[in-house]
């Protein structure tokens, strides 16, 4: 779906990442992603999701199925520094959901909690937004003469 430019994530990539998971419908728990028909799909990018959990979510925007060898590292690695945010503000914002979690397992373990809803997912997308936005804003202001 997205061909990253650089492995850092981007304020456009949240605002994707919120579009693939627009409605309440479009999230799911337990599943990487699911078709139409309600099976289970290992592979987020696949052509027949429809609906996604986090980490499902964040393979489609980064992985092509269809990429040839040499574009998927970047693409991998662009999908860990995306996770890797989300990790961080997961942490920030949910902490004892994960307090006890490996720093792989943050973003699964997170979205299929018991107690997390659409939308603490959705606040997670935007606090990371907002994170990457501050970042590019401190990252392109002027240093002082």
């Amino acid at each position: 779906m997205n061909t990253p430019s650089s492995t850092n994530p981007k304020v456009a990539d949240f605002d994707i990442l919120l579009g693939i998971l627009s409605t309440p419908q479009s999230w799911i728990k337990k599943e990487f992603a699911k078709t139409k028909d309600g099976d289970g799909i290992g592979w987020g990018s696949s052509s027949s999701a429809v609906c996604w959990c986090l980490l499902g979510a964040t393979e489609k925007l980064c992985i092509r199925p269809d990429a040839h060898f040499e574009q998927i590292a970047a693409e991998m690695e662009h999908r860990e520094q995306i996770n890797k945010l989300l990790t961080e503000t997961i942490r920030k914002l949910f902490p004892k959901r994960v307090e006890e979690v490996h720093s792989s397992l943050v973003i699964s373990h997170f979205n299929d909690h018991d107690e997390t809803t659409y939308e603490d997912v959705l606040l997670v997308l935007k606090t990371a937004k907002e994170s990457c936005e501050q970042t590019n804003a401190s990252t392109n202001s002027p240093t002082p003469a």
